[in-house]
């Protein structure tokens, strides 16, 4: 048995418990202690279980994509071991040369299962080693200091983002339980079919370009450690984006607040009172329990107005509140500004993974165009990747909620 199932058994314990004391009618001093020492109880509870399952998914996941830490697999061998003799900046050189690929990051390629001339897989943007090249010439230069890009939401929301291979993945959910209940003595136990929802992902592309020049390459040691840093960080900037916001009209693809159902509208300057009424209005008793189950992402407007807004007679603001009690509140720019006095916002309910999931394929191709800036002497790179429509799993697992800060 899992270490989360064996908390949830633990935590329904100590819940039957609560609730025989809240059916006393009149408490003792040692059976008010005992509520206390239940309640903190199934807080901590609570807290290991979500940490297990967390901890639990993270395992799957690793054992999912990258296997032992010591592979068996010859083949699996190999690929570690070219992967470590690759460089990004060789790839880089290849494009803008207009040659194909040779050496290491030719077995790379061919090791992890792509076919495009200049396709690489994702684990060659991994920050890796520094390593000198004998080649280089010393030069006396601050390190490039990188373009920041907004956080995404994925991992706070608990989005997954598997990594798919060529065609489409399919995610199958069970969305009826097997009937259980009493019955009569020599009574047949209920039947009934399982009936399973089905999610695909097919693949729409994401694309950022860069100028680059031979020259530069040439006399800037510090070019592919920059580019390295910045290509994923800026296909992840865009990904990130449409995660949360795809409309789903082409080319984007369906987000996170596509896919789920539009609120009523706040009628009403929020109070502290209905801040906190609107996000632990998401609980539902099968997702979430209490409060430490809730994860709030609200805009720029709102988070200003729930950190400048104090429940009476106290010096306590509402986001500070939320952010004590609950599993987190955190203010994204992604979210849109406010409209006709209505801002939306997110409420993430409990912790179970592949709750929702939004599919990535494994290479970044890199695509050379020495045409569209010849006169200026430069090569324009593109790279992609591809990636599928958000698809929200559990339903319950996530609210989208209206705020009017």
């Amino acid at each position: 048995m899992l270490q989360s199932q064996k908390l949830t058994i633990r935590l329904g314990d100590l819940r039957k418990k609560l609730a025989e004391l809240a059916a006393v009618e009149t408490l003792t001093d040692e059976q008010r202690a005992e509520i206390a020492e239940h309640r903190t109880a199934l807080s901590d509870c609570l807290d290991q279980r979500n940490a297990a399952l967390l901890a639990e998914a993270d395992e799957a996941e690793e054992k999912r994509t990258e296997g032992k830490d010591e592979p068996t697999d010859p083949e699996e061998r190999e690929r570690l071991k070219v992967l470590g003799e690759s460089r990004i900046g060789n790839v880089l050189r290849a494009v803008v040369d207009g040659r194909p690929l040779k050496g290491a990051e030719a077995e790379l390629r061919s090791a992890s299962g792509l076919t495009g001339d200049h396709e690489v897989p994702l684990a060659l943007f991994e920050p890796r080693a520094a390593t000198e090249s004998p080649s280089e010439t010393p030069v006396d230069e601050a390190p490039v200091q990188p373009y920041i890009y907004r956080e995404g939401v994925a991992g706070y929301l608990g989005i997954d983002m598997p990594v798919v291979g060529p065609g489409t993945a399919h995610y199958p959910v069970l969305t009826r339980g097997t009937p259980a209940g009493p019955k009569a003595e020599g009574a047949a136990a209920d039947e009934t079919a399982a009936t399973f929802s089905v999610q695909t992902s097919t693949p729409r592309r994401v694309t950022g370009a860069f100028r680059v020049r031979v020259e530069d390459m040439a006399v800037f040691p510090q070019l592919e450690d920059s580019l390295r840093r910045d290509i994923p960080m800026s296909l992840a900037n865009a990904v990130a984006e449409q995660i949360l916001n795809g409309d789903g009209v082409a080319p984007n693809v369906n987000g996170l607040l596509k896919r789920l159902s539009d609120p009523d509208a706040a009628g009403a300057k929020n109070t502290p009172q209905t801040y906190v009424e609107t996000v632990v209005g998401a609980l539902d008793g099968r997702h979430g329990y209490e409060l430490r189950d809730l994860r709030t992402l609200v805009g720029k407007a709102t988070y200003a107005a729930m950190a400048g807004l104090y429940f009476t007679g106290t010096s306590v603001s509402t986001a500070a509140y939320l952010a004590d009690v609950t599993g987190g509140v955190r203010m994204s720019d992604r979210i849109a500004a406010v409209n006709a006095n209505v801002q939306a916002g997110i409420v993430r309910v409990g912790l179970l993974p592949m709750s929702a999931v939004a599919a990535v394929w494994g290479g970044v191709q890199l695509i050379r165009d020495p045409y569209s800036s010849a006169g200026s002497g430069e090569v324009v790179v593109t790279a992609l990747q591809l990636m599928s429509d958000v698809h929200v799993l559990r339903s319950g697992a996530f609210a989208q909620v209206s705020f009017y800060p």
